[in-house]
């Protein structure tokens, strides 16, 4: 967890010193340090969950009235489920990463396609007879599969940009010109240069006539002014809408990170900027887990299987739940960091008070 935390927070705080800067180089180099860290963190989990699952499971079910098949089965679950703690480890730091760089985009598309590839592992795996891939052992297999499907497409997707065409980036105005992303304020230019010379048609001028035409083209003159400047303004904001790039980790990692560098070790200096979080976020997670782990202790050692099997879907439920909320603690995580990094000033302390009080009505009105 304190990988996670870390991740949202140290790369909103490199967000804000890579501003201005195109290639971002404290945002990636902080991003592949993360997952670097994410990969051992996770095989070092993974390997001592398979190592004490037998006593990890005694330890919580606390005697051995429990069926010796039920034991069973939890244990394959349980070793199976360890398989995929570095591919869990590394999504969640990348999507931690989406979120400290405000992408909400990019982990919602990956996450869902390893959703769908958890349900067809499940409608494969679980009506399986054979003991080793049906039934929970099956359940766990579907899981650590779309869990490594997500690392794929996660990876891939910080490491190649889109591709594009000439077409893609040229789009045509009203009046057939080519306009690119790059060469919009010419098209701006270009707009309002045309627009002038219409009107230069009607200046008094360009006007043959007698004094009453020539009247009427002064009357006109700042009316037609009127009119060119609104369109302008609706030219230029419809340009600027049209060449806005919504916020994407895609590609953020292109000809940063090639496929070996995830299993190099990261750089001690740079991975001791995670050290920080390591006791408080491990100390905060241990004693919520804690006291389900205490509750679920009590039950399954005292009530029985059927109650335990209750609670852990009471369990289930308000694990669905938490996220609500939780999602206020990524969204301060990733706009206050920006703010401290900035010099110290009567602005950046206004700012400060002012997303305190929003982050603390918010709290009150999910708590409620």
């Amino acid at each position: 967890a304190f990988l996670f935390t870390a991740t949202t927070n140290l790369i909103s705080a490199a967000q804000e010193k890579d501003r201005g800067i195109e290639e971002k180089p404290h945002t990636t180099k902080t991003l592949i340090t993360s997952l670097q860290l994410s990969g051992y963190v996770g095989s070092v989990f993974g390997i001592g969950l398979i190592i004490f699952a037998r006593a990890s499971l005694r330890a919580i079910i606390g005697n051995d009235n429990i069926s010796p098949e039920i034991f069973s089965a939890a244990m394959k679950y349980l070793r199976i489920r360890a398989l995929g703690m570095p591919a869990a480890a590394i999504i969640g730091s990348a999507q931690s990463a989406c979120l400290g760089l405000k992408d909400i985009k990019s982990p919602l598309l990956v996450l869902t396609s390893a959703a769908v590839v958890n349900l067809l592992g499940d409608l494969v795996f679980v009506r399986s007879s054979h003991p080793l891939i049906g039934g929970a052992a099956g359940a766990a297999w579907a899981t650590t599969i779309s869990q490594y499907a997500a690392l794929f497409i996660f990876v891939k997707w910080l490491r190649n940009k889109p591709k594009t065409t000439d077409e893609s980036l040229t789009t045509l105005t009203t009046d057939g010109e080519p306009i690119g992303i790059s060469s919009s304020l010419g098209a701006l230019e270009r707009h309002n240069t045309r627009e002038s010379h219409r009107s230069m048609k009607m200046s008094p001028t360009n006007t043959v006539g007698n004094g009453t035409s020539k009247g009427l083209a002064r009357m006109q003159s700042p009316v037609a002014g009127l009119i060119r400047k609104i369109k302008g303004s609706a030219f230029a904001r419809k340009e600027e809408k049209r060449t806005k790039v919504h916020a994407s980790t895609r590609g953020l990692l292109e000809g940063k990170m090639q496929t070996k560098d995830m299993l190099s070790l990261p750089n001690k200096h740079d991975a001791m900027r995670f050290w920080p979080y390591v006791l408080p976020v491990c100390a905060t997670v241990a004693g919520r887990v804690s006291v389900f782990i205490a509750m679920s202790h009590v039950i399954s050692s005292t009530i029985g299987t059927t109650a335990m099997a209750a609670h852990q879907i009471a369990l289930a439920i308000f694990y669905a739940l938490v996220p609500v909320v939780d999602c206020l603690s990524q969204t301060a995580q990733s706009f206050v960091p920006p703010i401290y990094e900035r010099k110290q000033s009567a602005q950046r302390t206004k700012a400060l008070h002012r997303i305190s009080r929003n982050l603390w009505k918010a709290g009150v009105i999910h708590g409620s």
